[in-house]
């Protein structure tokens, strides 16, 4: 998907759509999604024909229908400041604001890679009323992605003289509240997927819904009066309150919290501590480098703690 997803988008935009990129940006990030999944249907098709069950259709209905307005509210919310930025501020610094997603990303696919492994691991230690198993790993967990989220932090103004120009220079100074929100966005994991395991999908709609109507409530009011650096501050502050909504629905779902409550609000502070000293140290590269590096050392040391990966790497080896 992402060979074909760049490959055609590139091939379109060079050859069929010189005059209209956009177009062939889009049609080469959705043919190869549509191409994948016409391949996904017909490979399971042919081991075996579904059978009509109407018990699991309307399980089905039940369970996704209210993930569709969850969706739609994610759309909202990751671009809504960016439609915002254009129309009120003007195109270039919607473009400059756009970059700093691209620094974002790092922790966005780290996230959401991670999460593929999570949520399993998460689903049969509930099957197991293992909620103490779960309060460890998910603190083990929040910490690792502090760490990284920390060090992304501190790196932003290097990041984006590596990966733009310097008209994206100004970008910089958006990244850094884009991460910290990015990071309250990886906490609604924990609590999402206590819904998720309960079946109480609606409830996420509704903390999306109501995440996007902030969001673009604060947009409106801040942009205009701050100008488009607001964004990402307001993307901060919704992040924040949609993981202290869910947080507050696995709690009355589950009648007590299984996860570290304490653990995570130090994790939140910290993260707001560490960005509010990136933002200071932006021009003196030297400090955040330094900081950088004690926290790459800390990562490495705490990644060997809690999971031996030198000993892991000397068995393959062996095994080899």
């Amino acid at each position: 998907n992402a060979l074909m997803n760049l490959g055609l988008s590139v091939l379109f935009i060079l050859t069929l759509y010189q005059d209209d990129r956009a177009t062939g940006r889009i049609i080469g990030n959705a043919l190869p999604v549509a191409m994948i999944a016409v391949y996904i249907i017909w490979y399971f098709w042919r081991q075996e024909r579904p059978a009509w069950n109407g018990e699991y259709a309307k399980y089905a209905v039940r369970y996704s229908l209210p993930l569709v307005p969850h969706g739609i509210s994610q759309v909202i919310l990751s671009q809504f400041d960016r439609i915002m930025i254009e129309r009120m501020v003007g195109a270039a610094e919607a473009g400059i604001y756009s970059f700093a997603y691209t620094i974002f990303s790092i922790i966005n696919v780290t996230s959401t890679s991670l999460e593929n492994v999570w949520g399993p691991w998460f689903y049969e230690r509930m099957g197991k009323k293992d909620h103490e198993g779960i309060r460890k790993a998910s603190s083990k967990y929040a910490f690792g992605m502090l760490l990284f989220s920390a060090m992304v932090m501190l790196a932003a103004p290097e990041l984006v003289k590596i990966l733009g120009t310097e008209e994206y220079r100004e970008s910089m100074y958006s990244v850094i509240p884009i991460v910290i929100g990015g990071y309250f966005m990886f906490l609604c994991t924990f609590p999402s997927t206590v819904e998720y395991y309960h079946e109480k999908t609606k409830f996420i709609a509704v903390g999306t819904g109501a995440a996007a109507i902030i969001n673009m409530v604060l947009n409106v009011i801040c942009i205009q009066r701050f100008g488009y650096l607001a964004a990402a501050y307001t993307t901060l502050v919704t992040y924040l309150l949609y993981f202290i909504f869910h947080y507050g629905i696995a709690w009355r779902i589950m009648g007590r919290s299984i996860f570290a409550t304490g653990k995570l609000i130090g994790y939140i502070l910290i993260a707001i501590g560490i960005g509010a000293v990136s933002l200071l140290l932006v021009e003196a590269w030297v400090l955040r480098l330094l900081l950088f590096a004690v926290l790459g050392i800390g990562f490495v040391l705490w990644a060997e703690k809690e999971f031996s990966l030198l000993e892991r790497v000397k068995s393959k080896i062996h095994r080899g």
